[in-house]
């Protein structure tokens, strides 16, 4: 549970007052909330130092909290946030998908942020964002969480360490399609066998470049996906699906070579990849992307599939978002904290690369070098694009480098252009449905890494995966999730 501090001041403010952007909480008497916020990625042995400097940056600014920042790791965050949530426990800010925010607050769990709030004490993250994407991120009229600023599509390809590419002799331009990489694996595994070529931690990446296919509500757990490219309508099982089932094949291919990291889970995943045990992901991607990964030793460059970007599942409504928990004993405060995220450059940098000349050094231009240890070093690739107003970020050294020293302009731009699907802002909503969900995410939590590792003969498997998924109900959130598309497209028409 969270801990207040009582104060030896005796003045109270008994309104509300503004000062400059950031709206001043009237504080309660002799007491000062402490706001937690809870991130996601790798674990950081620095949250007690950056959390000091937060307050700080807070309370100069007016804003008269104790700030705490807290960083979990992908294999227990959704289980300690959910804890959270349904056994009461205080906490304020949270990250995540906003498909998945939506999904809590379907059941009472997520603080919802009204118009006046919007108007009175969030016009920074209205400033950064636009009323138009803080609307597409609605559920029924509501809104549970602030749109993240970062990318709002992805080009779909791979993304690779370039220094594993020169040491094999590897030209990646010559890749143009998935086909292409059974040699460049080959190569790899020859020249560095010690190296893996490719993991597939992440299915709804690696399936939907490979197979066109967007897992509904972002959560491939429900087992139900749509067609990007529009091959195939509706709403249907992926593993009965032609696209997805060839994919399926390559990957066990590939993993009978020995290409394949088999160890699927996030967090041995990014310890490998951070040591450049791994030569590349097929993956989304945005401007950014590779210069993201890019810090330490490790540097990347990508390989696009298809130039046009595109709005999936992932962007609308899966786009990420924060969020402010039902269980926050001062919502007002967590939204003084949540707004400054987004108008001060400061805390956003200070939550991204940590302090500055001890996480980072910062030159005379104000580009920013992410040191090799420290904050930054722990926890850049997942701060980037988590944390609250990321277009007003200092730039890094790498990213100058690149070519991408107005990054926030260039993904506004790459947001602008983007291509929506037919499905774009469709969510399906499972509450009707929550025993056939939970069956459907058990059957998919037994059968899904088997399948996505390639460590089995695909026909068999999905054949004994899909029986498992017909016995538990998955024709009845297909034609749930059908009905509830069309009456989307139908309003959508109007």
């Amino acid at each position: 549970m969270k801990k207040k501090q009582v104060l030896t001041m005796t003045m109270v403010v008994m309104t509300a007052v503004i000062s400059g952007k950031y709206w001043i909480l009237p504080v309660k008497a002799e007491e000062r909330p402490t706001i937690t916020w809870y991130a996601v990625g790798n674990l950081c042995d620095s949250e007690e130092r950056i959390s000091e400097a937060g307050t700080k940056l807070l309370n100069d600014a007016g804003i008269d909290v104790d700030f705490e920042v807290k960083w979990l790791g992908w294999d227990n965050y959704d289980q300690t946030i959910s804890n959270m949530i349904v056994s009461g426990e205080e906490f304020d800010i949270f990250n995540r998908d906003i498909a998945t925010i939506n999904n809590y607050a379907i059941n009472g769990g997520i603080y919802e942020i009204t118009e006046e709030d919007l108007t009175n004490k969030l016009s920074s993250v209205v400033d950064a964002m636009g009323n138009d994407i803080i609307d597409a991120c609605r559920y029924n009229g509501a809104l549970y969480a602030t749109p993240v600023a970062h990318e709002f599509a992805q080009w779909r390809g791979v993304y690779y360490n370039t220094k594993i590419a020169e040491d094999c002799g590897i030209d990646m331009s010559m890749v143009k399609s998935i086909d292409d990489l059974d040699a460049v694996f080959a190569k790899v595994k020859e020249m560095a066998p010690d190296i893996y070529p490719v993991d597939t931690v992440n299915s709804e990446n690696i399936l939907m470049v490979m197979a066109d296919l967007d897992d509904i509500n972002r959560s491939s757990d429900l087992c139900m996906g749509m067609d990007i490219s529009g091959d195939v309508s509706g709403i249907f099982n992926p593993y009965e699906n032609e696209k997805v089932v060839a994919a399926l094949k390559k990957i066990r291919e590939w993993n009978e070579e020995g290409y394949v990291f088999t160890d699927t889970t996030a967090d041995a995943s990014a310890l490998f990849w951070n040591e450049g045990q791994i030569f590349c992901r097929i993956a989304r991607m945005k401007p950014g992307t590779v210069e993201q990964y890019s810090v330490g030793n490790c540097k990347f460059d990508k390989v696009l599939f298809d130039e046009n970007a595109v709005r999936t599942f992932c962007d609308f409504p899966g786009g990420w978002g924060n969020a402010i928990s039902a269980t926050s004993d001062n919502p007002e405060a967590a939204m003084q904290v949540l707004n400054f995220a987004y108008g001060n450059k400061e805390f956003i940098d200070l939550l991204t690369f940590g302090e500055k000349d001890v996480d980072y050094t910062s030159d005379e231009n104000g580009v920013i070098t992410v040191g090799q240890s420290g904050y930054g070093a722990q926890v850049y690739g997942s701060a980037c694009w988590q944390m609250g107003n990321h277009y007003i970020n200092s730039v890094t050294d790498v990213q100058v480098a690149a070519g991408l020293s107005d990054i926030g302009n260039v993904l506004k731009d790459f947001n602008n252009n983007a291509t929506s699907t037919e499905h774009t802002g469709f969510y399906f909503n499972p509450s009707e449905y929550s025993a056939e969900v939970s069956a459907i995410a058990s059957t998919c939590l037994e059968y899904k890494v088997t399948v996505l590792s390639g460590e089995a003969d695909v026909d068999e498997i999905l054949a004994e995966f899909n029986e498992a998924l017909a016995a538990n109900g998955l024709q009845t959130l297909l034609d749930a999730a059908n009905n509830q598309y069309q009456d989307f497209l139908e309003t959508k028409e109007k």
